[in-house]
């Protein structure tokens, strides 16, 4: 099965742009993509990578929702090296 392919069945539908795979689960799985600023039809796209997996969608909405952004932000702010 191909990039495309598999990214189409991650996200319901078929991209509507190249598939530059950025990083790759321990199976080989697309799950981050590059996306261009502009679409096929020149349409802006505002993300530049985009989280395609249905698990790690999944699991980072489980860690926002426990207040993870928050305290990463919070970390951030107390150690800029960070």
């Amino acid at each position: 099965m191909d990039d495309r392919s598999v990214v189409e069945a991650q996200i319901g539908r078929p991209p509507r742009s190249e598939v530059d795979v950025t990083a790759r689960c321990h199976l080989g799985f697309p799950v981050v993509i590059t996306v261009p600023p502009l679409l096929d039809d020149d349409t802006p796209f505002p993300t530049l990578y985009w989280l395609t997996c249905p698990l790690a969608s999944k699991r980072i909405g489980r860690i926002e929702a426990g207040g993870g952004v928050r305290r990463a932000e919070m970390l951030v702010a107390e150690d800029p090296a960070l």
